[in-house]
């Protein structure tokens, strides 16, 4: 039973203290641009101390750069179109000032803390990438020690050709949410195209980012995704197209070329490019390749057992494959058998 106001850490420890937790959990705190830096990282470093364990960790520093498309709060290089309703030289802005980001940046990573950004418009990506590089530069490191920091822009859906050769150049990791990688029947007519305008055609790239040599790692961004299955991921990152369309009373295409939803084909990944964002890539993201991430001697055993090979079937099926069993640290945790 779980008391009124229990925080979910307290959760998570309880549940590993009865030996109950079957996931690991890595915790992150928002960054508020408003507050002071040093007393919010004071804060972190107790929880740090007092939840972090061989299941919990508590590693990371999340800071929002900017909104999002829908309510015209996304920072963008460039004005929004008059459907957003804005004055025709709205961009929308940063939560962060150059400096203060900057700042925040260098105090985080010298205090340990891996740094997490929202960047939803290319301009406050281009913002993150400008305090990232000032803040690596007033702390002396150089480019052989950058991916030691592992830091990460996430969603990313804008961003120009020459941030992404900067976060190339700069070891930054891009986290990655295919589920949104088409174009959404709720969201393409209605928002995105008419407030963006051509630059949606470009929104959400992906194999621009591998080709530039940038690491993908994919995730949910539960709830916001309000299914995370990541074989739905999976496919619209294959694809980029139309998935699971029963959630829009839609019937399923049958053509992965089908234009009506489909989204810059030439973004398209491979099924293998996918499952090593949702593996491999994410446990080197969490500092953990030396034991998570693939099969190997010496790793967890943590994997999972589907129903069918997804590097066989059409790539419109890969939406159907079925979780049959969850291994968590060499113990069954979930049973398709047994639910």
């Amino acid at each position: 039973t779980v008391e009124p106001r229990t925080t979910d850490f307290e959760i998570f420890k309880a549940l590993e203290n009865r030996g109950e937790l079957t996931l690991q959990v890595q915790g992150a705190r928002d960054m508020d641009s408003t507050q002071d830096i040093d007393i919010q990282l004071e804060l972190m470093k107790q929880k740090k101390a007092q939840y972090e364990s061989e299941l919990i960790k508590f590693t990371t520093a999340k800071f929002f750069i900017d909104g999002v498309i829908e309510s015209v709060t996304a920072f963008l290089s460039e004005p929004y179109g008059a459907a957003a309703e804005k004055s025709t030289d709205y961009k929308g802005k940063a939560f962060w000032t150059f400096e203060k980001l900057s700042l925040a940046f260098k105090r985080c990573m010298e205090e340990g803390f891996q740094i997490y950004c929202h960047t939803i418009g290319d301009g406050a990506a281009h913002l993150a990438l400008d305090a990232l590089e000032d803040a690596y530069e007033r702390m002396g490191i150089d480019r052989t020690q950058l991916a030691q920091y592992r830091n990460t822009l996430t969603h990313l859906q804008l961003i120009g050709a020459k941030d992404i050769e900067r976060m190339s150049r700069m070891k930054i990791i891009a986290g990655v949410q295919p589920y949104w990688h088409y174009k959404s029947p709720t969201m393409w007519w209605s928002l995105e195209y008419p407030f963006l305008g051509a630059r949606a055609e470009a929104q959400y790239p992906l194999a621009s980012l591998l080709r530039a040599g940038i690491l993908l790692v994919a995730s949910s961004d539960y709830p916001v995704t309000p299914e995370p299955n990541p074989f739905f991921a999976i496919q619209a990152g294959v694809t980029r197209n139309l998935y699971h369309a029963a959630e829009f009373n839609l019937e399923e295409i049958t053509d992965m070329d089908d234009p009506k939803y489909l989204l810059n084909p030439s973004e398209r990944i491979s099924v293998e490019e996918m499952i090593r964002a949702f593996t491999v890539n994410a446990a080197f993201a969490r500092f953990e390749e030396n034991v998570a991430g693939s099969l190997e001697v010496g790793k967890f055993a943590d994997f999972i057992v589907i129903d069918r090979d997804p590097f066989v079937v059409d790539p419109l099926a890969l939406q159907n494959i079925t979780i049959e069993e969850t291994v968590f640290r060499g113990k069954t945790v979930y049973s398709l058998k047994k639910n």
